[in-house]
This record gives structure tokens, sequence and C-alpha cells, in this order.
């Protein structure tokens, strides 16, 4: 008996102990939690933070448009006819002073083909016919030929960024081009032969880029020169 009077007591005290401990706890902590507040989202026009600093976004670039072209008048149909000079083809490197002949069906090409009259197309017509010729690549030969290379990398990136849409109508890829230096050597003009591609517009839109394009090309002795240099 007297020991079911202390397990009841002890019983007691530790339920009544519990309960204080419960009731405490209760006390210093609330039953009832708040739900989180939702995170403010950052408005679209206020600029993004990093760490370290402000990130600022660039403004959206826009292209500038290409210069307008000059147009043709009613009654010109196409550019004026080149003079008769040496024609410069673009191509291979040749060691300076070496000489070299080559005629119609061989397969090397002259580098510079001298016309034999004065008529303007003399000086295309006897490239295109392959006509025999020996020079010998002076210092002025080897600038010329440098520079048709030049050219011809030049007008090849151009076919590329701005001239492809002309492709239905070209009927010749192979162009002649003439460049006029001024005295210090730098492009004033250029121009291609009339009729060249088979497109009127086209050869108004690589005259207008030979001249006003920026383009620059190693100068040599002679105010003017003639290249042969292909599209593509």
């Amino acid at each position: 008996m007297i020991l079911d009077r202390i397990a009841r007591r002890s019983l007691t005290v530790s339920l009544v102990v519990h309960a204080l401990l419960v009731a405490i706890a209760l006390v210093r902590i609330p039953w009832w939690t708040a739900a989180p507040a939702d995170r403010a989202q950052p408005s679209p026009e206020a600029p993004m933070t990093v760490d370290g600093g402000e990130l600022v976004l660039a403004p959206t670039l826009t292209p500038t448009p290409q210069p307008a072209l000059p147009a043709l008048s009613p009654d010109q149909r196409s550019l004026p006819a080149l003079p008769p000079l040496p024609v410069v083809a673009a191509g291979p490197m040749r060691p300076l002073g070496m000489e070299h002949s080559h005629g119609e069906g061989e397969r090397g090409r002259s580098e510079v083909v001298v016309p034999s009259t004065g008529r303007s197309e003399t000086g295309i017509a006897a490239e295109l016919r392959g006509r025999t010729s020996v020079t010998r690549l002076s210092h002025d030969d080897d600038m010329r030929r440098t520079a048709a290379n030049l050219l011809q990398g030049r007008i090849e990136a151009q076919w590329q960024r701005s001239w492809r849409r002309f492709r239905q109508a070209v009927t010749n890829r192979t162009i002649f081009v003439e460049i006029r230096y001024d005295a210090a050597g730098r492009i004033c003009s250029g121009r291609v032969a009339p009729g060249t591609t088979g497109s009127p517009e086209l050869d108004l839109a690589i005259s207008h880029w030979l001249t006003h394009g920026g383009l620059i090309l190693p100068p040599f002795s002679g105010d003017t020169c003639i290249f042969k240099v292909s599209l593509w």
C-alpha cells in the first residue's frame, strides 16, 4: 500500500511538472505562425543589379541604312565605255622580273595585255581571246598584280554582303574595273565596263562602291588602271 501511494504521488508530480513545462513553452512561442510575405518582384523598368555594381543594359543597335545609289537617267542605259588601257587580272603571284609568255589554249594567262588599237573594247577583247604577249614583271607590274588580288578579295566579300540579290540578272561574273588615282596615290573614282555583268543596276552599284566604299589599294605609277576580277 505504501509503495502504491508513493507511485501515485510520483506520477502526479510528473504530470504536474510536464503540464507546467508545456504551459511555459506555449506562452513563449505562439502556437500560430504567420505566412511568409510575398517577395516584391523587381519592376521591368528597374535596372538589374549585380554584386559589385549596377548592370546597365546596352541599347539595341539599329543597322545603318546603305546610301542610296544614283539612279540612271531615262536615256542612260549603261555606264560610259572604259578607255583603252592595259588589263591587270587577279591570279597567282609570279617572281619579280620573271619573263613569261602565254597564248590561247595554254594553262596560264598574261598579266598585262596591251591593246593594239585605240578602240576602247580592244583591251578587253584581246584579254578574252587570249592574245599572246611577253611581259617582264617590274615593280609597278608587281604592285598592279597585288592590287588586283586585293580588289578580288574585296569584290568577293562585297558580293556576299550586298550584291547576291542580283545573281539572277548576272550573265557574266567576270568584270573589268577601272580605278583612277589622284596625285597622292589615293583612289578618287572607280567604275566597271558597261554591260559587264548583264545588270545595269549591279554595274552602277559596283561603280558606286568603288568610289564611295572606302576601297584602299597599293599605289603605283600611272593615274588609271583596269583590273579583271570575278564577282564570286
